[in-house]
Formats: structure tokens, C-alpha cells, sequence
């Protein structure tokens, strides 16, 4: 069936499977990966989170969720890589589309995140 309006950038949450909400995008990686170069420099390995607290205040709506999105991507509250850094971003992104943020990480995500910890 053709439609009179544009594709939507992505599926609805409740019909995108569990298990990949979480994957990230090549678009997701490429976007918020070179604004971690751009801002760190192409050999850096880490961001400090004051850093990543400014660039994520930048782009927020709402202030007061910054911090606990870097306590979700950086349990250790230590600086961000740059796969801490992109997950940082979608999960901003999501509560600026209305979306909630979780409480917790999945076990999977977590143990992924934790590694770059």
C-alpha cells in the first residue's frame, strides 16, 4: 500500500523487538562517534564527564537528566570512551522524542558498558 506521508525514522517502541532497542545504528555510531572526535581529537580514548556533562546539556531538554545518564552509560563515574559517549547521546535523544529513561541498563548493555568502565 503507498502512503501519502514520509517513512518515520524508525518502528514504533512496542514493535521493535526487545532484544534490539538497544543495538545501535550505524547512523547513531557515525553521528555522535565523530562529535566525540571532533571534540576529543582522533586518538583520544577518553572524555572526561564534565565534558560529556556539557555536551549533553547542550542538547537537553531537561537539565536534571544528565547525570543520570552518564551514571547509566559510566557506572564507575569515571570519563566516557567513545561507545559510552554514543549510548549517552541515544539515550538523551530518546527523552528528547518523549521517551523515558530506564532505571537500569539491560544485564547485556550493562556488561558491555561496564567494559569499557
Amino acid at each position: 500500500k503507498e502512503s501519502d506521508g514520509p517513512l518515520p525514522d524508525a518502528l514504533p517502541d512496542d514493535l521493535v523487538p526487545k532484544s534490539s532497542r538497544w543495538e545501535l545504528t550505524t547512523e547513531q555510531k557515525k553521528e555522535h562517534g565523530a562529535v566525540f572526535e571532533k571534540s576529543m581529537g582522533p586518538h583520544a580514548q577518553r572524555m572526561p564527564q564534565e565534558l560529556a556533562h556539557r555536551h549533553l546539556s547542550r542538547s537537553s531538554k531537561d537539565n536534571d537528566v544528565v547525570r543520570p545518564i552518564l551514571s547509566l552509560v559510566a557506572p564507575s563515574g569515571g570519563a566516557l570512551d567513545e561507545v559510552q559517549f554514543v549510548y549517552a547521546n541515544v539515550l538523551l535523544d530518546r527523552l528528547n522524542r518523549g521517551g523515558h529513561l530506564p532505571e537500569q541498563m539491560p544485564r547485556r548493555l550493562l556488561e558491555l558498558l561496564r567494559g569499557h568502565d
